[in-house]
């Protein structure tokens, strides 16, 4: 099997955002941006990983919540996430030359989700 065709990258993020609220009757929009520390790993056929840890990137989110019941604790709430970020593996090797060669590349994911939430009071 083709060492290249076979990489399998794994991220995971921990991002820190500032964020703004607004609350117009039922509807509460809100929207933020920051700073994500992403992690990553790529693993070949072969079973050999390599990692870039704690890699600076962007980090941005937007949504709303809408209140379905009078008393406020029953919301159906919709969001938006971008997240942007660089890699450079240093050390990934290439069964066709032999020799460790690097691969870098621009990383970004979309995630809508949506969700019903419920609130104590």
């Amino acid at each position: 099997m083709d060492d290249r065709a076979s990489r399998s990258p794994r991220v995971v993020t921990v991002a820190f955002n500032v964020m703004a609220w607004a609350q117009i009757n039922t509807f509460e929009p809100y929207a933020g941006v920051g700073l994500g520390l992403f992690f990553a790993q790529l693993k070949n056929a072969a079973g050999v990983t390599r990692s870039e840890n704690g890699l600076p990137g962007l980090n941005v989110v937007e949504g709303y919540r809408s209140f379905l019941t009078d008393d406020r604790r029953l919301a159906l709430g919709v969001e938006y996430v971008y997240q942007r970020a660089t890699f450079s593996f240093r050390d990934v090797f290439d069964p066709v030359l032999g020799i460790g060669t690097g691969l870098k590349g621009d990383y970004e994911a979309h995630a809508v989700t949506v969700g019903l939430s419920y609130h104590f009071h």
